[in-house]
């Protein structure tokens, strides 16, 4: 079983992919291309010319299932955050934790679906990102300790 505070973490994890899903889903939604393109991919493996007129048909749909998709994941996302700010020792924790996981899973999926290119300074950024996310966490483990053993001195 997790501890309350690995719980916490595990929570504001899911609530950053939420939030990532969120804003991937509000780009599907506004780039009619990007949704076509898809379409057509699923189906190359019909051979049939109409299936062009198809994904134009199914585009809007599947538009529209996006828009849902930016409510849908942005609730969920603030349920996961919320909850995750109960079992968390502190509410930077939490945030920071909930900010590097929309990052980092912003960045995979921009990269698989959207087919975007990372510069060297953005790694780095990166990299700088995940350092300040484990110095916050070391920070807290220090801090609930030091909190334990003051409770053992009294």
């Amino acid at each position: 079983m997790l501890d309350n505070h690995t719980w916490g973490l595990c929570l504001a994890v899911v609530a950053g992919t939420m939030a990532a899903l969120a804003s991937v889903s509000a780009k599907l939604a506004v780039t009619a291309d990007v949704v076509h393109e898809l379409c057509l991919t699923f189906a190359s493996s019909i051979d049939n010319m109409e299936i062009s007129v198809i994904c134009d048909s199914i585009s809007y749909v599947l538009r529209g299932i996006c828009v849902g998709g930016i409510f849908l994941f942005n609730a969920l996302m603030w349920t996961f955050y919320t909850k995750s700010l109960q079992y968390c020792p502190s509410t930077v924790e939490a945030t920071v934790t909930n900010t590097g996981a929309n990052f980092l899973v912003s960045a995979v999926f921009g990269f698989s679906l959207f087919g975007e290119s990372f510069s060297i300074l953005w790694w780095f950024g990166s990299c700088l990102i995940l350092a300040g996310l484990v110095l916050i966490h070391q920070g807290s483990q220090d801090t609930d300790n030091s909190h334990d053993d003051s409770k053992k001195v009294k």
